[in-house]
């Protein structure tokens, strides 16, 4: 009958926290339940979130984010979080235990999670699918309403960071001797923060600046001084803070001679 509503039940077995935590996307619908963020097709539900964010729905700090605010309002109800799709995207938005609103952006093609830090905090968005193309709008916590487009936090610099993972050349045992280290990028009029890291990341070496050239421009830098640097592996971290310009990195290549194989009680093809 008119205004009524028929529940059929299904194999999905967690529920939604609130009612501002659900998202339809390509194929699937996604939600945040109390231990994660799932995605369903009407059937049983998948886990999408265990393998980043597991820390953060069950009371952990990780990596300098405290755990989800799961605490109720004077509505009886969660209402910090939020769930959005756009783009082929999920905006996931919620409270931290600390205080701080946090968002996290889930890429369906891509199937990974990666933070997103606003300025000032985001408490939830809109995806505007109308014939007025505003894109994704997104509600600050203090009280105006933001389209997610441009090159700056309504006027703030955004601090920007990218990192390579620690590269090993295609050699994982073998230590590598490192040299030079060779950048193509357009540096847009940034000042462009170099910084290398080594042996899985844990040990930082000094930092070296990008201040010349202009449009895309070769930089070869020496970031290990007059002689090679011994690591397993190398990682090069890039970062930059503006409100105004986009950098754009296309080339990064460093300079290695693979070393001997450091061998302990192996058995060789020779016999005594």
């Amino acid at each position: 009958a008119a205004g009524s509503v028929t529940s059929v039940p299904t194999v999905c077995t967690h529920g939604v926290v609130n009612r501002w935590a659900l998202a339809v996307g390509p194929g699937a619908m996604y939600f945040v339940s109390d231990d994660g963020v799932y995605a369903s097709s009407g059937g049983a539900e998948t886990n999408i979130s265990d393998d980043t964010l597991w820390s953060l729905f069950h009371g952990e700090t990780r990596n300098g984010y405290l755990p989800i605010d799961f605490s109720v309002g004077s509505s009886g109800l969660n209402e910090t979080i939020r769930l959005t799709y756009h783009d082929n995207e999920l905006f996931f938005f919620y409270l931290d235990t600390g205080g701080t609103y946090r968002a996290f952006i889930y890429s369906i093609l891509y199937q990974y999670w990666r933070a997103y830090v606003f300025t000032p905090g985001i408490l939830t968005g809109y995806s505007d699918h109308r014939a007025l193309g505003l894109g994704l709008l997104l509600g600050g916590t203090v009280g105006v309403t933001y389209q997610h487009t441009g090159v700056s936090d309504a006027g703030t610099a955004i601090s920007c960071n990218l990192r390579t993972g620690a590269l090993d050349q295609g050699y994982p045992r073998q230590d590598k001797l490192y040299g030079d280290l060779v950048i193509d990028m357009d540096r847009a009029g940034t000042t462009i923060s170099v910084t290398p890291y080594i042996n899985n990341e844990v040990t930082s070496l000094a930092a070296l600046s990008l201040t010349t050239g202009s449009g895309r421009t070769r930089y070869t830098l020496d970031p290990f001084g007059t002689g090679p640097q011994q690591a397993r592996n190398l990682s090069i971290d890039f970062s930059w803070s503006s409100a105004s310009q986009q950098p754009a990195a296309y080339f990064l290549a460093p300079s290695y001679i693979v070393q001997p194989d450091t061998t302990v009680a192996r058995v060789t093809d020779w016999a005594v």
